[in-house]
């Protein structure tokens, strides 16, 4: 192989094959993340172009098998970009990025076995920041609990919707929120599968009359048992590019179905605040009565974004000096000041830790050059320089 990485690739290759010969097929997923990483990292340091070829080939098929891997053991689906530091696991919360086309982006159609109430309130209690939001889904499984326990004694309780708006600006954490509230209802037996589906504008709308009902109950179908997630819903109150106006089709097909399958199907909309006021209150007059509950997701603090940068750094074995940490936290500090409108949080805070990590590779790629093969700790360790704002 021939460069500083061989080492970390074999160890990694190794351990895969161990954990997946042992029948421990969820931690061999992981393994098989952790070897596309390490082959796609050796291509930074390799010159030539067949080489870099021959490794992003051998991380597309560690990416693969880890897919495989996790659907023998019954998780969900390998999204290897998803991995998210806020959880101290990285346990694929979500990046909030948005859907794809016909609104399979994010898809968790086995999310395996169900999860302990305590368990998965622990998940949410690990996550940084969001504590007016963990506080929000404490009450709601509080009553939740409550429902049940006077059931089981024999007690009416009035009829709640469970759906819920999530506003706030990109990348705090919606859908990472949104994926454990599907388990927490899936742990108090509200839902039968507790998947999460995200979708979008475009994941609901056709470009034709007569398509949208068909597109949209389409997507509403791989959410039955679970949740289904709407990101950036607003938009659906929006025309086309071809002037077409077929986002009320697409809330009133949702609303009969949220009626018809109102005790298997719950209903998040998420997007900016303003914009998803506007849309309950004034696209659709069944709206307000099914959306009650509105959970707002804050912009995360300075010292918020500093922790999820060095759990991108600890999960991915970097180990950022004092100095690198400080000017991470002066560089967030400054633009907290003034945020801009499109800034985007915990994402901003993972586009920043994957750009230091490619001026690192240059950096070692130079003294590899200059000296020697660069020793375990100048691989791991990143400097104030390898930021992308260090002067």
């Amino acid at each position: 192989m021939g460069n500083p990485f061989e080492n970390q690739v074999v160890s990694a290759r190794k351990k895969a094959e161990a954990l997946a010969d042992e029948g421990r097929l969820g931690e061999a997923a992981g393994a098989y993340e952790d070897l596309a990483r390490a082959w796609i990292a050796s291509c930074a340091s390799v010159l030539s172009a067949s080489a870099r070829k021959d490794r992003l080939d051998e991380a597309e098929k560690a990416k693969k098998l880890a897919a495989i891997y996790r659907a023998k053991a019954g998780k969900v689906t390998l999204k290897t970009s998803s991995d998210d530091p806020r959880h101290p696991e990285g346990d694929n919360n979500d990046r909030d990025d948005n859907g794809e086309d016909g609104g399979d982006a994010g898809v968790d159609d086995d999310p395996g076995p169900c999860e302990s109430l305590d368990e998965l309130l622990g998940q949410l209690d690990a996550l940084v920041g969001l504590e007016g939001v963990k506080r929000e889904v404490r009450l709601n499984m509080e009553l939740l609990d409550f429902h049940k326990m006077r059931s089981e004694n024999g007690l009416a309780n009035p009829e709640l919707s469970h759906h819920l708006v999530f506003t706030g600006n990109p990348g705090t954490g919606k859908t990472t929120v949104a994926r454990l509230i599907a388990k927490l209802y899936r742990s108090m037996g509200l839902l039968k599968k507790g998947q999460l589906i995200e979708t979008d504008r475009e994941g609901l709308i056709a470009e034709h009359i007569g398509g949208t009902a068909v597109k949209t109950k389409a997507v509403i179908k791989k959410a039955l048992g679970g949740v289904l997630f709407i990101d950036e819903a607003y938009e659906l109150g929006k025309k086309g590019q071809a002037g077409n106006d077929f986002g009320p089709e697409a809330i009133a097909t949702l609303l009969k179905a949220m009626e018809d399958h109102r005790d298997n199907l719950v209903v998040i909309v998420a997007g900016y605040p303003d914009l998803m006021e506007y849309m309950i209150k004034h696209t659709n007059p069944g709206l307000p009565s099914r959306f009650r509950t509105t959970i707002h997701f804050d912009n995360y603090s300075a010292e918020e974004l500093v922790l999820i940068f060095q759990r991108y750094a600890e999960k991915q074995d970097h180990v950022p000096t004092d100095e690198c940490i400080q000017a991470v936290r002066s560089h967030y500090e400054k633009i907290l000041e003034n945020p801009p409108p499109d800034f985007a949080n915990a994402r901003d805070a993972r586009n920043l830790f994957e750009d230091a990590h490619q001026n690192m590779a240059h950096r070692v790629a130079l003294i590899k050059s200059s000296t020697q093969n660069p020793t375990l700790e100048q691989l791991k360790t990143m400097l104030p320089e390898d930021l992308p704002f260090h002067d």
